[in-house]
């Protein structure tokens, strides 16, 4: 998957953990979250593929969007892990 991205370090696995998106990405709605599983494949070509070097997680499965946050309760990891994530967003009209 490729497109228009952040990554977020830091985030908790814990479906009580409301994750502010950071500064610049207020209103953006996200299309998906992938877990960052090897940083310098991803940053060769800025793609996500699935279990090469990211995990892609399923909405509302494993995570949800509130308003400018992000709620993180991925399968793909242990809850209260701390892991770093890759968000993708719609593509800005």
């Amino acid at each position: 998957m490729k497109g228009e991205h952040i990554i977020m370090r830091g985030v908790v696995n814990n479906s009580r953990i409301l994750h502010p998106l950071p500064d610049g990405c207020a209103g953006r709605k996200i299309r998906a979250v992938w877990l960052l599983l090897n940083e310098a494949d991803f940053t060769a070509k800025y793609e996500a593929v699935h279990h090469r070097n990211a995990f892609l997680d399923d909405v509302m499965h494993d995570w949800n969007q509130k308003g400018n946050a992000l709620r993180y309760h991925a399968h793909s990891s242990e809850q209260g892990d701390v892991v770093d994530i890759i968000v993708f967003f719609e593509e800005a009209t």
